[in-house]
């Protein structure tokens, strides 16, 4: 699978983030994250802050052939992927789950046991679960995550994050892909409806953003390249959350885990979350 251990930088301006890197740095090694190092300026070299935290096990991937892969293994060992074909609605009779489904052949199926990750459909399901506590379903906001991409041979060789937080969110950082080129994503603009058009007015701030850890950043090399459209459970107003994982030790329901808000590190961790889901079932 296409994929480049290149790590990753996690950059701090002055001392109150410096002490937001050191706490990163130990959450990530209560994770089990290795070669986790704190870099003084001189070690970033090219880049201005007064500390650094450097994670090289992170890199980079094909999403699509990750996601390709994964059907594979799903259909190798049985499974059936069955596109425009909703879920509607769960319900518990006989020891099982039982999910009606619409598209052009709707109908019912019965499970053992069933992961609701139906992304901006999850909230919805989790209301029409039967037994499923009402106040446990978690409200749908929406987020606009614009990208923009970087004209220019790439500046850099890791990906460079910000250790400021905006709104709880991870903040504009550089990319790279596996062609080489540089991107630089998201910012978080809440919306109402389902809009997949970067806004080009928004340059200016990413701008902003980036000059904090890249000053020589040139003018006009900006350009609209994409947007990820977020479903989240809290809105502008109330702390960013984590991935919302409601599993049977929580809502008391046996063979069920609903989940949501699994944005875009929800990718990087799936395996890891699968794992442990598969565990929560499995109980």
């Amino acid at each position: 699978m296409p994929h480049r251990a290149c790590g990753k930088l996690i950059a701090a301006g002055d001392d109150a983030e410096a002490d937001t890197v050191a706490a990163i740095r130990r959450q990530g090694a209560a994770n089990g994250v290795p070669g986790l190092e704190l870099l003084d300026a001189a070690a970033v070299r090219r880049l201005e802050p007064n500390l650094a935290l450097h994670a090289p096990c992170t890199g980079i991937v094909d999403s699509h052939a990750l996601k390709l892969a994964l059907r594979g293994e799903i259909e190798d060992h049985g499974g059936v992927l069955a596109p425009h074909t909703p879920a509607e609605r769960l319900s518990r009779r006989d020891g099982q789950w039982h999910a009606a489904f619409g598209g052009r052949e709707p109908g019912e199926m019965a499970f053992d046991a069933v992961g609701n990750t139906a992304s901006f459909g999850a909230s919805a399901l989790a209301a029409k679960t039967e037994g499923y506590p009402a106040e446990r379903v978690p409200l749908l906001r929406l987020a606009r995550g614009n990208s923009f991409g970087c004209t220019g041979k790439p500046a850099f060789s890791r990906l460079i994050y910000p250790a400021t937080r905006i709104d709880g969110e991870l903040g504009i950082h550089l990319n790279l892909d596996l062609a080489g080129r540089t991107r630089v994503r998201p910012d978080v603009e809440w919306v109402e409806g389902f809009d997949n058009k970067v806004d080009p007015g928004r340059a200016e701030s990413f701008c902003g953003a980036i000059r904090r850890n890249w000053p020589g950043l040139p003018d006009g090399v900006l350009y609209p390249d994409y947007v990820g459209l977020r479903p989240k459970v809290t809105g502008p107003s109330a702390p960013a959350a984590d991935f919302w994982i409601d599993g049977p030790e929580e809502h008391g329901l046996a063979g069920l885990v609903h989940l949501s808000r699994i944005e875009s590190p929800g990718l990087t961790s799936s395996l890891s979350m699968a794992e442990a889901v598969a565990g929560q079932l499995d109980a």
